[in-house]
């Protein structure tokens, strides 16, 4: 991913990065943008929170962004698919992948609420929201990105989790 950023990059005072949180690799207040995507539950937010402050430039920006679990529908008129669907996922996610979850999670489903921000002037926007079209095809793809279920496979074999996959289509 990195690499195609970098090789796709046009734009000369642009770099992308990657590199633990903790330790961003620039020299003091020389960033404009540090942005972190469903990512900020894992840091150690105290060391962040400071090497942010020393890398980022007088107005310089951090951007820590997340989503919320998919809110699916099948379409506005027919509420018994809308309702299946949202409970095959569900079930997902709380009962078959329930144990696989790390603590951090909880952060995650709460929308970062319990954060704490240690900046006078921020900014929470929860008004942003992203719809498309999708099929129960793209969304057992989608599963497959998701920690709990890349720990399920750790735990139980690849087979187990095509499986858990499969059974979520089929519902």
């Amino acid at each position: 991913m990195i690499q195609e950023a970098n090789a796709n990059n046009r734009l000369p005072n642009v770099t992308y990065k990657v590199n633990p949180a903790e330790v961003i690799p620039a020299a003091d207040k020389s960033v404009q943008l540090i942005a972190a995507s469903q990512a900020a539950h894992w840091f150690d937010l105290k060391k962040f929170y400071a090497e942010g402050n020393r890398v980022l430039c007088p107005s310089g920006v951090m951007a820590l962004f997340g989503y919320e679990f998919p809110k699916l529908r099948v379409n506005e008129q027919d509420g018994e698919k809308n309702r299946l669907l949202k409970k095959a996922l569900d079930d997902l996610y709380k009962v078959d992948l329930h144990n696989c979850w790390a603590a951090e999670r909880k952060l995650v489903d709460r929308r970062y609420e319990n954060f704490v921000i240690p900046y006078e002037n921020f900014v929470r926007n929860d008004n942003f929201y992203h719809e498309l079209e999708t099929n129960v095809s793209d969304i057992g793809n989608y599963v497959l990105t998701w920690s709990g279920y890349q720990k399920y496979c750790k735990n139980h074999g690849d087979k187990e989790g095509k499986t858990l996959i499969t059974k979520f289509q089929n519902r």
